[in-house]
């Protein structure tokens, strides 16, 4: 039986997710996704296209999951808004440090 659409979406994203946080924006390949889901190149392009609109739809997850339904409490809300909005902007041009992009959760920033 067929997987449905949105369940294969779901699968390249999450698969996505994990690559880029292992290996960063440029560790992967759509063929590395198509391995682990199992799928077909062709339909990781189906369903996003470009690697770039695959990247721009995981980092919009990313803040998504950043956002904090206590933001209210920070003395500046929007500051946290202005910094994702930043690394996004630096992550999708290609200015984000490669160091930053692959750092673990041992590492500190300090």
């Amino acid at each position: 039986m067929l997987e449905p659409a949105g369940d294969m979406r779901a699968r390249i994203m999450e698969i996505a997710r994990e690559l880029s946080v292992l290996h960063g924006f440029e560790g992967f390949s759509f063929g590395d996704i198509a391995e682990a889901v199992p799928t077909t190149r062709a339909n990781i392009h189906h369903h996003y296209g470009t690697k770039q609109r695959l990247m721009d739809e995981l980092i919009d997850g990313f803040v998504a999951d950043a956002e904090v339904p206590e933001l209210h409490l920070l003395p500046d809300p929007s500051a946290l808004e202005k910094t994702l909005t930043v690394l996004h902007g630096m992550f999708v041009d290609g200015s984000l440090p490669r160091s930053f992009a692959t750092m673990s959760n041992d590492d500190q920033v300090t």
